[in-house]
């Protein structure tokens, strides 16, 4: 499955670009499968009041081609992250990881609830996204944080398979480095998958690290090792522990979505 992005201006949103997601595939039930999915979502999140559903039509067929129109975002979170994409070619990774785009503590403190929210939202919904990352999470110009790309999602309506997981049938092809342990190794999927991702997610943004290079995937794996490392010295204790409580390798001890949000989140530690 392929996609092609590109700006539109559309009456839905006066004065706002939109862009469109034109999906080609063999297979157009299932690229219109994920896109509807993503729109069934956004008209529910309108319902909840629920603000961090990217803004979305329903998808249409075009000939071999679905389409949707999606609100234009200025940023994605990975363009955001210290050590990004941008700054890769810029001295060695340590030094990296100092380059932050002006995102001071507070709002990187909100962005990070922002995502907590999105996976409580997700999970209380019975889904699973299983491609969360930042390239998928989108920032307005006042940072508040939208997800989007549902194609590999599923959703989970036995709440024994939602809470201890269950076998899917096939490889998800989501990107490796944000894969939980039980998915690579099992294709397992619970509740607890995308707390997997979410606390990748964190590691970006609060050590720095470039999860784009061999050099910063290596440094995640020395933290998984030796959290107490010195190449982690910036990281405060609950930063290091609510870490270490979202990558625990085996899905029993890594923590549940709203326990995360009770004990690193509601009491704004």
């Amino acid at each position: 499955m392929s996609e092609k992005l590109e700006p539109y201006k559309s009456r839905l949103t006066p004065g706002t670009y939109i862009m469109t997601k034109e999906m080609l595939n063999d297979d157009k039930r299932e690229g219109f499968r994920a896109l509807n999915t993503q729109y069934l979502f956004y008209m529910k999140s309108l319902m909840d009041e629920f603000h961090h559903i990217v803004p979305t039509t329903e998808p249409r067929l075009d000939g071999d081609n679905v389409l949707i129109l999606m609100r234009l975002m200025p940023h994605t979170l990975q363009e955001t992250l210290p050590g990004n994409p941008k700054e890769s070619e810029k001295g060695s990774i340590e030094e990296q990881a100092t380059t932050v785009l002006n995102l001071k503590e507070d709002k990187k403190r909100s962005i990070m609830s922002q995502l907590v929210d999105i996976v409580q939202y997700f999970v209380d919904n019975n889904f699973f996204c299983l491609d969360f990352k930042p390239d998928n999470l989108l920032l307005d110009d006042k940072f508040n944080v939208y997800i989007t790309d549902f194609g590999l999602g599923i959703e989970v309506l036995d709440s024994y398979q939602k809470e201890f997981g269950f076998i899917i049938g096939q490889t998800v092809m989501a990107t490796d480095v944000y894969k939980a342990p039980e998915l690579i190794n099992e294709r397992v999927v619970s509740s607890k998958t995308d707390v997997y991702a979410l606390g990748i997610t964190f590691f970006q943004m609060l050590t720095g690290f470039n999860l784009k290079t061999d050099e910063g995937c290596q440094k995640l794996q020395c933290f998984l090792r030796n959290p107490e490392s010195q190449s982690f010295s910036s990281l405060k204790p609950n930063e290091r522990n609510m870490l270490l409580d979202c990558l625990a390798e085996d899905p029993k001890m890594r923590i549940r979505i709203d326990d995360l949000k009770k004990k690193y989140f509601d009491d704004h530690q």
